[in-house]
């Protein structure tokens, strides 16, 4: 499979993105492409060797940004995960406890907890800025809302601290999301980056997992520290939520408040990508939107005839990337991720 075009270009895509440029071709964006995807694409399609990240650093990036190249992507997406790229971040008995499993549940906890030391590990983004083409970019990806529930307070933990002990979870909170926004300045600051990429699953199919206004009152100010940082480098800021964002307006308030330049993760059961490109497209980006579980299951002529009615209904206009609608999850077949691939080239304004 040849590459979408001979370079990246990665100023040109961030226009189309902002929409300050015509459209002329249809990018590619996404949030993740699982390894074992990047792994069939490796063997199967660019007959190289695949080195797990953990078996050697250097030769798994050269082999990740490589992909993502010949794939089409204007960036590479690196994410920055407390599992993998932090440094003294304390190892929870698992990574993501949806129980009371976290490590940080009452003043004690708190007290002890190695705040302070927790940095960024230099070796994921080195190693990568050793690979990077000319014209490409790091979209720089973080999940504080994530990491938060399902690490440091642990999910169900963080419902009965909403209530049990409220000033305490408000204290990690503001610890937490201001150690997130130190690090996003100095990755924002970095000239290999391009953007910044927040991650947080705010809801479920019916509604938002917390109130609106508890989002609004405790996370909406970080996430809008996020945009102002972006923005006041010339950089762009993304935003993935998963779940319905959209009743009670919580969409709006990262439009207008946060700033976002671009949504990305949808689920056709909530709201379908057209109907967000037709509500929101005007206001800021729309991010790929096959839904996940139709990339999964058609296959052939019926998975291409999907593809382009979603191109054809979102791709007019611009500021539009083709993708899926959540990410390239290891389940999906790599002939359907391809075939999604050579539709968005095959796309003509």
């Amino acid at each position: 499979m040849k590459n979408f075009k001979p370079e990246p270009d990665f100023e040109e895509f961030k226009k189309l993105i902002l929409g300050t440029i015509e459209p002329t071709r249809l990018p590619v964006t996404d949030l993740y492409i699982n390894d074992e995807i990047l792994q069939q694409f490796v063997e199967e399609i660019l007959d190289r060797t695949w080195v797990p990240r953990d078996e050697n650093l250097d030769k798994y990036y050269q082999n990740y940004v490589l992909c993502y190249k010949q794939m089409g992507f204007d960036y590479v997406p690196l994410h920055f995960w407390i599992e993998t790229t932090f440094t003294n971040f304390p190892k929870p008995e698992r990574w993501i406890s949806t129980g009371s499993m976290g490590l940080v549940r009452n003043e004690h906890e708190f007290e002890s907890f190695p705040w302070n030391d927790i940095g960024i590990d230099d070796r994921h983004l080195g190693s990568i800025e050793k690979f990077l083409p000319e014209g490409m970019k790091i979209m720089a990806v973080g999940g504080d809302f994530q990491e938060l529930l399902d690490v440091i307070v642990g999910t169900e933990n963080f419902f009965f601290m909403m209530y049990d002990q409220p000033e305490l979870l408000e204290r990690i909170i503001q610890m937490w999301f201001g150690i997130r926004l130190k690090m996003n300045s100095e990755l924002i600051s970095r000239d290999s980056v391009g953007g910044f990429f927040n991650c947080a699953d705010l809801g479920s199919k019916s509604a938002t997992l917390i109130a609106p206004d508890y989002i609004r009152k405790h996370f909406l100010p970080t996430w809008t520290s996020y945009g102002r940082k972006a923005h006041d480098a010339d950089k762009m800021y993304w935003f993935h939520s998963c779940g319905n964002i959209y009743k009670d307006h919580v969409i709006d308030d990262l439009i207008n408040v946060a700033k976002i330049d671009a949504f990305h993760s949808f689920q056709d059961t909530i709201m379908p990508v057209q109907d967000f490109k037709r509500v929101y497209g005007e206001q800021i980006a729309t991010l790929g939107g096959i839904d996940v579980d139709v990339i999964t299951r058609l296959e052939g002529d019926d998975l291409r005839k999907h593809v382009r009615s979603v191109f054809h209904e979102c791709a007019p206009g611009g500021r539009y990337g083709a993708g899926t609608g959540n990410s390239v999850a290891a389940y999906v077949p790599l002939k359907n991720w391809l075939l999604l691939l050579e539709e968005a080239l095959a796309y003509r304004y």
